[in-house]
C-alpha cells in the first residue's frame, strides 16, 4: 500500500492551513502475473489427463467432502446471475483466444454453483486450413503435421494470458477460485486431399484453470465451511441489491459503494505480502470477504472493484445504457484495480472504490473520501507511452484533482488497453458532444488586489441563448459564475471572472465550461483550459509588453515558485512555474534583496485595556488576510463589541473595515478575529487595528503592515524557504505598486 502522506502547513505565515488526510492505496495491490503452461504438444490419442495431475479432480472433491459425502453429488453453491456486463473485455479477442474465451465463459459460472465439478475444458477451435509447402514438404508427413500443430498451439498459447485477464475482468464472482494459472494442450484429427499437398485440422484445445490452494481438496486435505462462506457471500450481496432495489439508478451506485466501504476494510497485511502466495490465502484479491459479513477478513483493491462489479452485475437498472467493468493499470506509481461505470448518458466515469473508503473519525482515510473519487470526470489528461513486458504502447494518464494540494493520476496497463474499445476507456469531460456550443474563449487576468482569471465570450456568438454561466471544476467540486457584459474596444462581451487563486496554483489549470440554455434544451462549450501562468508566459513572449509588466510578471512566477516550494518541499524544479523563464526573462525581474521596514510591528497597550492583542498572524492567498489573536477580559460586554481597522491605502483612500464580535471565532482561550482581502499593492502599508465597545476604545493600537510582518518572521525564521518566500513576496507586492500606481 502506497500512502500520501498528511499535508500541513504549520506555521501561520503561507497559504490558508488544512490538514487533508490522504491515503492512497496502490502499493501491495499487486497484480499477480497470469501464468501458463504447455502442457504436450502432440497428436489426437494424447488426452491432457495422461500428463496434467489430478488437481482439477480435487475441486470435485473440496465440494463434496465439505459436506461429508464424497461420493454423492454436491450441494451447489450459489451465484447471484451472470454477469450482464454489456462491456466485456472478452469481446476484443479474437482468432482462437476467441473460442477458447467463450467456450469457457459459458460454463466458467457452473463451477462456481458446483454444478461442475472440473476445471479442464475443452474447447473444438473451427478448422486451420494448410498446404504440405508452407512447412517446406511435398505432401503432409509427420514434419508438415507438427508444425502445424505447433503452429496453432503457438497461437494458443500467445492468447490465453489474455482470455484469462478478460474471464477475471468479467466474471469476478465466477473466477474466485482461479489461481490466475493455466495449463493448456490439445487433440489435432486431420483431413487432407487426393494427392495429400493440403489438409485441415480440427483442434480440440483442453485449458486446465489452476485452483488456489484454500479451495483444492483431497483425502488428506480438508478445507471447512468455504462453501459455506460462498454460498453466505452470494445470499448477503443479493440482499445488498435488494435492499436498494426502488433506488434511483445513480443512489444505488453509490448506496453500493457506501456498503462496500461499511462492511470492509483496506488490507494492509495482503498489501504488504504483495501476492496470494505471499500473503497465504487468495481472498483478499477476491470478493468473497467483501460480503462474509465478518469485520476481520478484508481486502486490496482487486476486492473492492470485483465486489462494486459484482453488485451492479446482479442489479436491473432503469436504464439499460448503464454497465459497470472492471479495469487495471497504474495508479500513483503502484498497480491497481478500479472500475468504470457507464451512466444512462452513455458517458464513462471512474469509480474507485478503494480510495473512497475511511474512517473519518481516524487518520485511515483514503484521498478520495467519501466520494472524491466515485462518478468523477477528469480535470486533465494526456496520451503518454509505456512498455510493458517488452511491447510498447499508448495509454492516457487521466489526473484528477482532490483539492488544491492533493491530486491523483491512472493510466491503463496493456492488457485493458488491449481487451477494451478505446471509446469504452475515454472517461467523460463533462460535456455532451450533441448539445456542444461553438464558442471562443478570450483571457486575460487580474493581479492587483485580487489574483483572478477573465473569461470574455462576444455577445454575438450567444444570441437567443439564455441563463448564460460558466462552470468550472475545482477539485472535484464545481463553481458556477454567471455572466456579466463588458465592452471592450467597442465589441460587447459576456465576462466571468474567476478569483480567489493562491500563489502556489498560478500553474494549476482552471478547467471551464460555458453552459447556456435554448429553446429549453441546455448547451456547453468544449472545455477550456487556462492558468496564470499561462497568461504570463503568453504576455512575456509579446514584444509589445510594457517593461515593467514584464518585471511584474517574472516577479509574480517567482513568488508563486517561492510558494510552490513553501507548500510542498518536494516539488520538483520542472514543475515550478518559473521553470520555463529563460536567463533573459528572468533578468526583467526585480534583483536583489527588496528593502524591508525598520520599524517593528507595533502594540501600545494600557493596564486598563478590557481587550488584549495577544498575537498576529498573515495568510497569503490570493491577496493578504491578517488573523489578530485577542483575549477579552472578564466584565467586558460583547454585546456591542468590535475590532476596527483602518489603513490610507496606496491609491490614497481611507479604508475602515469594522469587524463585530459575531464574526470573531474562538480558538480555545482566543479569539481569531480575521481582516481578509489586502491588496499585494499595499503591502507596505500600515494597518491600525483598534477594539472599541461602540465608542469607547477598549483596546490599545496595534500597528502592522504585511512588509513589517515579513521582517519580523525572518528575524525569527531564516530558514531557506522562509527567506525565498518572503523576498519573492515584497518583489511582486513592489513590482505590482510600481506597474499599478508608478
Amino acid at each position: 500500500m502506497k500512502r500520501r502522506k498528511l499535508l500541513s502547513l504549520l506555521l501561520t505565515v503561507a497559504m490558508a492551513i488544512s490538514l487533508i488526510p490522504a491515503t492512497v492505496m496502490a502499493e501491495g495491490d499487486e497484480k499477480e502475473s497470469i501464468e501458463i503452461e504447455t502442457v504436450y504438444v502432440e497428436g489426437e490419442t494424447v488426452t491432457l489427463e495422461d500428463v496434467a495431475d489430478d488437481s482439477d479432480e480435487m475441486f470435485a472433491g473440496f465440494v463434496n467432502r465439505q459436506f461429508g459425502i464424497a461420493d454423492a453429488e454436491a450441494p451447489a453453491a450459489k451465484r447471484g446471475a451472470k454477469s450482464r456486463g454489456a462491456a466485456r473485455a472478452g469481446d476484443a479477442l479474437e482468432g482462437a483466444s476467441h473460442y477458447i474465451y467463450e467456450g469457457i465463459a459459458a460454463e466458467i459460472g457452473k463451477i462456481a454453483t458446483g454444478e461442475r465439478t472440473s476445471t479442464q475444458f475443452d474447447i473444438t477451435l473451427p478448422p486451420y486450413h494448410f498446404t504440405a509447402a508452407e512447412f517446406g514438404q511435398s505432401i503432409l508427413n509427420q514434419t508438415a503435421y507438427d508444425a502445424a500443430i505447433q503452429k496453432i498451439m503457438d497461437e494458443v498459447g500467445d492468447g490465453l494470458t489474455m482470455v484469462l485477464q478478460a474471464l477475471i475482468k468479467d466474471f469476478p464472482y465466477d473466477m474466485f477460485w482461479c489461481s490466475k494459472g493455466a495449463q493448456y494442450g490439445g487433440s489435432f484429427p486431420y483431413e487432407y486431399n487426393d494427392d495429400g499437398t493440403e489438409f485441415d485440422l480440427t483442434p480440440t484445445i483442453k485449458i486446465y484453470l489452476k485452483i488456489y490452494p484454500e479451495y483444492q481438496s483431497s483425502e488428506q486435505f480438508v478445507l471447512s465451511d468455504v462453501i459455506l462462506t460462498v454460498n453466505d457471500a452470494a445470499d448477503l450481496a443479493q440482499s445488498v441489491v435488494a435492499m436498494y432495489a426502488e433506488y434511483s439508478d445513480r443512489d444505488k451506485l453509490l448506496a453500493y459503494k457506501d456498503w462496500i466501504c461499511e462492511n470492509t476494510s483496506y488490507n494492509d497485511d495482503a498489501a504488504a505480502a504483495q501476492s496470494s502466495a505471499g500473503y497465504g490465502n487468495s481472498n483478499p484479491w477476491q470478493l468473497i470477504w467483501v460480503f462474509d459479513g465478518d469485520p476481520d477478513t478484508n481486502v486490496v483493491c482487486e476486492g473492492y472493484a470485483k465486489a462494486f462489479k459484482y453488485l451492479c452485475d446482479l442489479s436491473t437498472f432503469s436504464d439499460p445504457n448503464i454497465d459497470c467493468y472492471i479495469v487495471t493499470g497504474v495508479m500513483d506509481g503502484g498497480p491497481h484495480m478500479w472500475n468504470m461505470v457507464t451512466l444512462e448518458d452513455g458517458n464513462h466515469y471512474l469509480v474507485d472504490v478503494t480510495n473512497c473508503d475511511g474512517d473519518p473519525n481516524s487518520s485511515e482515510v483514503s484521498i478520495g473520501y467519501p466520494d472524491k473519487l466515485f462518478l468523477r470526470i477528469y480535470d486533465e489528461k494526456e496520451t503518454v507511452e509505456k512498455t510493458e513486458s517488452g511491447t510498447s504502447y499508448s495509454t492516457t494518464l487521466y489526473t484528477y484533482n482532490i483539492n488544491s494540494s492533493n491530486s491523483i493520476q491512472y493510466w491503463y496497463d496493456l492488457d485493458t488497453v488491449q481487451l477494451y474499445p478505446a471509446d469504452l476507456l475515454e472517461v467523460y469531460d463533462g460535456v455532451s458532444v450533441s448539445n456542444r456550443l461553438d464558442v471562443t474563449f478570450r483571457h486575460s487576468c487580474t493581479f492587483n488586489y485580487n489574483l483572478s482569471i477573465n473569461y470574455y465570450v462576444e455577445v454575438d456568438s450567444l444570441s437567443g441563448y439564455s441563463d448564460i454561466k460558466l462552470v468550472l471544476n475545482k477539485y472535484g467540486e464545481t463553481v458556477e459564475i454567471p455572466a456579466r457584459r463588458k465592452t471592450i474596444s467597442g465589441t460587447k462581451y459576456y465576462w466571468f471572472q474567476y478569483s480567489g487563486i493562491a500563489a502556489h496554483q498560478m500553474g494549476t489549470d482552471v478547467k471551464a465550461v460555458l453552459h447556456a440554455t435554448k429553446d429549453g434544451v441546455e448547451y456547453a462549450s468544449a472545455q477550456d483550459i487556462y492558468s496564470v501562468k499561462t497568461y504570463a508566459y503568453n504576455m512575456l513572449d509579446k514584444s509589445s509588453t510594457d517593461t515593467k509588466f514584464r518585471t511584474l510578471l517574472v516577479d509574480m512566477l517567482n513568488y508563486g515558485s517561492a510558494a510552490q516550494k513553501y507548500r510542498l518541499a518536494s516539488t520538483p524544479d520542472s514543475a515550478l512555474v518559473n521553470a520555463a523563464l529563460t536567463s533573459e526573462q528572468q533578468a526583467m525581474g526585480t534583483q536583489g534583496i527588496p528593502s524591508l521596514p525598520n520599524e517593528e510591528l507595533s502594540y501600545y497597550m494600557k493596564e486598563t485595556d478590557t481587550v488584549i492583542f495577544e498575537n498576529v498572524s498573515l495568510t497569503i492567498q490570493s491577496d493578504f488576510a491578517i488573523t489578530y489573536l485577542v483575549t477579552i477580559k472578564a466584565g467586558q460586554s460583547t454585546d456591542n463589541l468590535r475590532v476596527e481597522c483602518t489603513y490610507t491605502s496606496c491609491y490614497g483612500d481611507q479604508i475602515t473595515t469594522s469587524i463585530p464580535f459575531s464574526e470573531f471565532v474562538k480558538d480555545g482561550d482566543v479569539y481569531k478575529v480575521v481582516l481578509n482581502s489586502i491588496a499585494p499593492v499595499d503591502a507596505r502599508c500600515n494597518i491600525e487595528a483598534n477594539a472599541y465597545d461602540g465608542d469607547t476604545k477598549v483596546g490599545g493600537t496595534f500597528t502592522f503592515s504585511v512588509a513589517s510582518y515579513a521582517r519580523a518572521l525572518l528575524q525569527i525564521e531564516s530558514s531557506e524557504k522562509y527567506t525565498n518566500l518572503m523576498y519573492a513576496m515584497m518583489k511582486y507586492c513592489d513590482s505590482a505598486k510600481a506597474y499599478f500606481i508608478g
